[in-house]
């Protein structure tokens, strides 16, 4: 089928993109973090840091859509035409919220669209881990047996949770940079700074390992 190897190759594109692209943020990170370097090397890498920490956000919210389109197309996921339509329309608008909260950063605007976000994905968080349940109890919407599909699902949700914990403990990361970018370095905003990575990081490490669990769940769809 046409449809189905279209997506199933925007799904590998996506996942191998969200993986890398949150690889290359974690080795960045650590530059942003080196007091041995200029403050000029390091606002440097924390540009690089950003964008490509649009990347793996980006991919987040588009493996999505993909996601239900494939399962809707072979019949693993009872979900509408309508279902499917509505998933992709979600997810642009979310995309664009993404988009509209790093480029008018600093402004009324995006803080007011952070918070809608943030509102958002705890509502998308309860709604995915309550369809996985379901479908590991064959409750729908997941078709019976389907148990492979329902564990990425809930395993998704923890994703989507891991990213919501990335964002709380690193708040306190850009103030910390910025008073060094200011002042110079110092021991308390170095600190500071290596201590709200340090509380992300392993978010992001679990983020990897739930990525690999969900490559394998959908290349051999295990029976359990």
């Amino acid at each position: 089928m046409i449809e189905y190897s279209l997506l199933l190759l925007a799904h590998l594109v996506l996942f191998a993109y969200w993986l890398g692209g949150d690889i290359g943020v974690f080795y960045s990170s650590y530059r942003v973090c080196d007091p041995n370097l200029t403050r000029e090397a390091r606002l440097t890498a924390l540009k690089i840091m950003g964008w490509v920490d649009m990347v793996p956000r980006y991919c987040m919210v588009l493996i999505l859509p993909v996601g239900v389109a494939l399962a809707a197309t072979m019949g693993w996921w009872a979900a509408s035409a309508a279902v499917v339509a509505g998933a992709w329309v979600f997810a642009f608008a979310w995309l664009a919220i993404v988009w509209s909260v790093h480029h008018f950063q600093g402004r009324k605007l995006a803080e007011n669209l952070r918070k809608f976000d943030l509102g958002l994905r705890v509502v998308l968080i309860a709604t995915l881990l309550t369809i996985g349940v379901m479908g590991l109890n064959d409750a729908g919407p997941i078709q019976p047996g389907q148990h492979w599909l329902a564990l990425k699902v809930v395993i998704f949700g923890l994703l989507v949770l891991c990213g919501l914990m990335i964002r709380i403990t690193a708040a306190p990361f850009g103030p910390a940079f910025a008073r060094i970018m200011r002042e110079g370095s110092s021991p308390e905003a170095e600190a500071q700074l290596n201590g709200a990575m340090n509380k992300a990081r392993p978010f992001v490490v679990v983020i990897w390992i739930g990525l690999i669990v969900n490559a394998y769940l959908g290349a051999l769809k295990p029976a359990f």
